[in-house]
């Protein structure tokens, strides 16, 4: 999966993963864990949880 991200931005895998501070990619299961924590919660204030797994080139901009 890094490799077909990597090639999505025409950068290498190394380089690709030198941008993510966590040194994780994301995977679906993640984004699953995020959905149910946030399904989960009592009350909320409308928060945003970002699930990139550190990669600062998801960040929003």
């Amino acid at each position: 999966m890094i490799e077909v991200r990597a090639a999505a931005r025409g950068v290498d895998p190394a380089a690709y993963m030198a941008g993510n501070l966590l040194d994780q990619d994301v995977t679906a299961g993640d984004v699953a864990q995020a959905f149910v924590f946030a399904a989960l919660m009592r009350r909320t204030t409308g928060a945003v949880i970002t699930v990139d797994g550190g990669n600062v080139a998801a960040m929003v901009r």
